[in-house]
C-alpha cells in the first residue's frame, strides 16, 4: 500500500541519519568470507526505528543493554568472532578517553593522567545477542585512543582510516568539553570521508559540579542523530555498555548494508 511504502521510505531515511550513508560502509573491516556471516535474519526495521524514535536517554541503549544474553554457537570456541570493528575514542584532552579504554580492556582505574601521545591501541572481544539471531555473536573490538590536544590533530588524523564507528567522549564537569563537539564530528567526517555511527559519551558522573545536563546532552544527541549514555570511569559504570551498544550498532550497519547489496545484484 501507499502508507506502508511511505512508512518504509521513512524508516530508511531515519536509518542514514543514525547510521551515516552506504558510501561511508567501505571504512567497515570484515571478516574474509562476508557472505558466510550473513546467515541470521537481519533485525527489522521496524524494531530499529521505533527504538531509536523514542531514544532519549536511549530506549535503544536500554533494550541493549538489558537484553538476555544467548547461548554461543555449538561448538564454537570461547575466544570465536565473526566481526572485527574497528572504533575510534575521541574527543577533547583530558576527558578520559584513555582510562574508559583501560577500565574496559583491564577492569582497572587508572588515577594519574598521563596525556596520550599520538594514539593508544586496545583489542577485546565483545558478545552481542541481537534479537532475530539464534546465537550470541561474537565481535573483536580494535579501540583506537587518540590524543585530544589541538597540536596532535596533523597526526590524529592518520588514525581514522578504517574505522567502522566513533565513540566521542566528553567531561560532564567541563562545558568546553561539550561545546566543542561539532568540531569532532566535523574531523571525524571528514578524516573518515562520510558518516560512520556515531555514541556519544558524557564522562566523570562520579564528579560534582556538573556543568552539563543530561537532558541538553541527551537532546544534543538526538538532534545530530546519535545515541547517548553517561559513563565514570572511576566507578564502571556505562563503560562496557558503551562499546556492547557501539559493537551492535556497527553490527546493524554491516548487516543492512550488505542486504542491500544482496537486493542490487
Amino acid at each position: 500500500s501507499d502508507d506502508g511504502s511511505d512508512s518504509l521510505k521513512a524508516a530508511e531515511e531515519l536509518l542514514d541519519q543514525l547510521f551515516g550513508s552506504e558510501e561511508a560502509t567501505s571504512a567497515m573491516t570484515e571478516i574474509d568470507d562476508v557472505e558466510a556471516l550473513f546467515t541470521e535474519p537481519t533485525p527489522k526495521i521496524s524494531t530499529i526505528v521505533e527504538a531509536a524514535i523514542s531514544d532519549t536517554e536511549s530506549a535503544l541503549v536500554t533494550e541493549i543493554k538489558h537484553r538476555r544474553p544467548k547461548a554461543p554457537r555449538p561448538g564454537s570456541a570461547p575466544d570465536s568472532y565473526q566481526y572485527l570493528f574497528k572504533l575510534m575514542v575521541i574527543g577533547e584532552g583530558a576527558v578520559g578517553k584513555t582510562t574508559l579504554v583501560n577500565r574496559y580492556v583491564t577492569g582497572t582505574f587508572e588515577r594519574d593522567y598521563k596525556t596520550t601521545i599520538g594514539s593508544q591501541f586496545a583489542v577485546k572481544l565483545a558478545h552481542i545477542s541481537p534479537p532475530d539471531a539464534e546465537y550470541t555473536t561474537g565481535i573483536k573490538i580494535q579501540a583506537w585512543d587518540v590524543a585530544g590536544q589541538a597540536r596532535f590533530k596533523a597526526v590524529r588524523k592518520m588514525y581514522y582510516s578504517g574505522a567502522a564507528g566513533i565513540i566521542i567522549v566528553f567531561d560532564v564537569t567541563r562545558r568546553r568539553s561539550f561545546t566543542e563537539l561539532s568540531k569532532w564530528i566535523q574531523e571525524a567526517d571528514e578524516s573518515i570521508g562520510g558518516r560512520v555511527p556515531i555514541l556519544l559519551v558524557g564522562n566523570k558522573t562520579d564528579l560534582p559540579d556538573r556543568a552539563v545536563p543530561a537532558d541538553e546532552a541527551k537532546k544534543w544527541a538526538e538532534d545530530n542523530g546519535f545515541l547517548y549514555l553517561e559513563s565514570s570511569a572511576k566507578t564502571g559504570e556505562g563503560v562496557a555498555d558503551m562499546f556492547t551498544v557501539l559493537a551492535e550498532i556497527m553490527w546493524m550497519e554491516a548487516r543492512r548494508v550488505a542486504d542491500s547489496k544482496k537486493t542490487e545484484i
